[in-house]
Parts: structure tokens; C-alpha cells; sequence
């Protein structure tokens, strides 16, 4: 009767821990970072019904400075263990800020992924320049855009 008792709680054991390993699989992750220039996020809408919930995998960038208009040339690179995304010739709106096509994004950010790191580069009065920004995961379903509010 022991045995048996102690081979239900080890069998129960062994699937609560296998749920709770999983139970990310499909979440919507939101990653921020902040660099000297830059701010930066990256969604992942990892889940399907994303379309349902009108916010789309996404990475946004928002230009710190005063005026958006001396940046040129803008690319970024984004870097995870699994791959990763970039693209280039991007530009800023009036409010500073860039949201690159990245449809793509959940096949390079496992729901594990605890950070990734963005290099952004630009040119600035004709100067090049590149800052490289570290992302921590924030939330998980819900986006909650700091930037877009300031």
C-alpha cells in the first residue's frame, strides 16, 4: 500500500512538474530595455489568437533625443540563442519611433528566454553610431508600451 501510495504522489509529481515546465509555451512575452539613445521593446505575441487581440509581434524603438529627424540609416540587429532578426533603412516617425516588421519574431524567442539584446544602428548628422541594448523579459499576455505614453 505504501509503494503504491508513493508511486501515485511520484507519477503526480513528475506531470505538476511538467505542467508548470510547459506552461509557457505559448505566452505572449514583452521584453524593455534602455539604452544612452534608445529606448526598446520587443513582443512576441507567441500565442495564435494574437490577431484576435489586435497587437501583433512586434519590436518597437524610440529615439531618446530631442530631434528624430537627424537620424538616418536606421537598422537593428536582434540576438538570441536560437537565431535571430534585423533589418535596416528604417525610419522614425515625428515622435521618434521606428516598429520594424518582425512577423517572425516568436520562431527566435523561445518563451524560456529570460533577455535579448538589440544592436541599433543609426546615422546621426552624418555620423555613425551603434548602441547595443539589453531587453529583460517584463510580463507575460498583457503589452504595456511605456514609451508610446511618454
Amino acid at each position: 500500500m505504501k509503494k503504491q501510495r508513493f508511486s501515485f504522489l511520484l507519477v503526480m509529481s513528475v506531470i505538476f512538474m511538467l505542467a508548470a515546465c510547459n506552461s509557457n509555451k505559448d505566452e505572449d512575452l514583452l521584453f524593455r530595455g534602455e539604452g544612452e539613445s534608445w529606448g526598446a521593446e520587443v513582443y512576441t505575441g507567441q500565442t495564435t489568437e494574437y490577431s484576435d487581440k489586435g497587437i501583433a509581434p512586434s519590436i518597437y524603438l524610440k529615439f531618446k533625443g530631442s530631434n528624430p529627424k537627424v537620424v538616418e540609416h536606421l537598422g537593428y540587429k536582434l540576438e538570441t540563442k536560437q537565431g535571430g532578426l534585423s533589418g535596416s533603412e528604417y525610419t522614425l516617425n515625428e515622435q521618434g519611433e521606428a516598429t520594424p516588421d518582425a512577423e517572425e519574431i516568436n520562431k527566435v524567442v523561445p518563451s524560456e528566454t529570460k533577455e535579448l539584446t538589440i544592436t541599433v544602428d543609426w546615422s546621426e548628422n552624418g555620423r555613425e553610431k551603434t548602441e547595443v541594448i539589453v531587453l529583460k523579459k517584463k510580463i507575460n499576455l498583457t503589452r504595456m508600451n511605456t514609451y508610446r505614453t511618454r
